[in-house]
């Protein structure tokens, strides 16, 4: 069985109005990715986007932009305020 492409990915999001959403390449998906998210939502991203992001686009449904680090709880010790392994249950 063929995992999903990001764009069925997406077009399951928009119908569902997802709240959280993260990946790469956000520059790529950046549309798509404020159309799927509800209201209200949160754009975690992780890469470094090789181009600005419109984060105006954010505005109109009030959602909010959170950059991660992978390294950040090795390198200044600090306690986890969000498991992976907890969003996927």
């Amino acid at each position: 069985m063929r995992a999903p492409t990001r764009a069925h990915m997406l077009s399951r999001a928009a119908s569902t109005q997802h709240r959280h959403e993260g990946g790469q390449r956000t520059e790529d998906h950046f549309d798509e990715l404020v159309e799927a998210l509800a209201p209200q939502g949160a754009l975690g991203i992780i890469d470094d986007p090789a181009s600005p992001l419109d984060i105006i686009k954010l505005k109109p449904k009030s959602i909010s932009l959170h950059r991660e680090f992978m390294f950040t709880r090795a390198r200044y010790e600090a306690k986890a305020s969000f498991r992976a392994s907890d969003a996927c249950e």
